[in-house]
């Protein structure tokens, strides 16, 4: 079943009783990814129906893999250095991802 064929009576059901449930698949927005490690977001976006416009990505590794799974998709490597004011108007929405820590290389390893 995917959420282009998922009826919205079908949905309500998957629902509490009496809870509102708005289907939230928002094809053409335009996502611009943050920190954006695996690509987690990315995917979820891609599954929505949204255009990946950018992705900022620091570790060299997971922007080879973020090509390879994103392969239209602008990439960035250091935030710091990234101006995203150009994409000022056209962007819709916005993800960031957090350091996985203890594992991120920017955190203490604990």
């Amino acid at each position: 079943m995917t959420m282009n064929n998922i009826k919205s009576t079908e949905l309500a059901q998957l629902t509490e009783p009496g809870m509102d449930y708005t289907p939230c698949y928002m094809p053409g927005f335009f996502h611009g990814s943050l920190f954006s490690g695996i690509g987690g977001f990315d995917l979820a976006a891609q599954w929505m129906g949204w255009n990946n416009v950018f992705q900022v990505e620091k570790d060299e590794w997971l922007r080879k893999l973020l090509k390879q799974n994103f392969s239209n998709t602008l990439q960035y490597d250091d935030i710091r250095n990234f101006d995203g004011k150009k994409y000022e108007g056209t962007i819709d929405i916005i993800s960031g991802g957090f350091p996985c820590q203890p594992f991120s290389v920017a955190g203490n390893r604990k």
